[in-house]
C-alpha cells in the first residue's frame, strides 16, 4: 500500500475577471510561503505544502494542496482549513508596506520577460486552449493592480 496522502483544497471565486484574477494572485502571492512555512517547515505536515491560482472553464478558484505520508486526510485538510481561517487575521493585522512589497513583487512577476522560447509558446497556447485570446493579459493584470 502507498503510505502517501494527499488533499487538495479547491475554493471557486466565481467568473473569470481580470480584476478577481488579479485579486486571487494577490492572495496566493501572500499565502504561498507563510503556508508552506507553518504547515511544510514548522509543522511538518507533509512533504509537499502548496497553493495556487486555477482556472478551469472560464472559473476563477484558489487551490491548496497538501501531501503528507506522516498524517490522514482528514488531518491534512483540517489543518489547511485552520490555516486560511487564521491567516484572514494576517491579512487584516498586514501594514501597508507590506502589502505594497507583495503587490509589487507580484507586478514585477507579471512583467518578467518570458526565460526561452518554449515558455513563450507555453504562455500564449494556453490563451488559445483556455479560449481567452488576451496576448497582452500580463499588461493588463500589472494595470488592474
Amino acid at each position: 500500500t502507498d503510505p502517501n496522502t494527499a488533499v487538495e483544497l479547491y475554493f471557486q471565486v466565481g467568473k473569470d475577471s481580470t480584476r478577481d484574477r488579479v485579486m486571487v494572485d494577490l492572495l496566493m502571492e501572500m499565502m504561498y510561503e507563510p503556508l508552506y512555512d507553518q504547515l511544510r517547515t514548522k509543522d511538518q505536515f507533509g512533504y509537499h505544502v502548496s497553493c495556487d491560482c486555477r482556472w478551469t472553464n472560464g472559473v476563477i478558484g484558489m487551490h491548496f494542496q497538501v501531501v503528507t505520508s506522516c498524517k490522514t486526510a482528514q488531518e491534512a485538510e483540517d489543518r489547511l482549513e485552520k490555516f486560511i481561517e487564521e491567516y484572514r487575521k494576517t491579512l487584516v493585522e498586514m501594514k501597508p508596506a507590506d502589502f505594497m512589497h507583495h503587490l509589487v513583487a507580484l507586478a514585477k512577476q507579471k512583467l518578467d520577460m518570458f526565460n526561452s522560447l518554449k515558455e513563450e509558446t507555453n504562455h500564449y497556447w494556453s490563451e488559445i486552449r483556455d479560449g481567452r485570446y488576451q496576448w497582452d493579459v500580463d499588461r493588463q493584470e500589472v494595470l488592474c493592480l
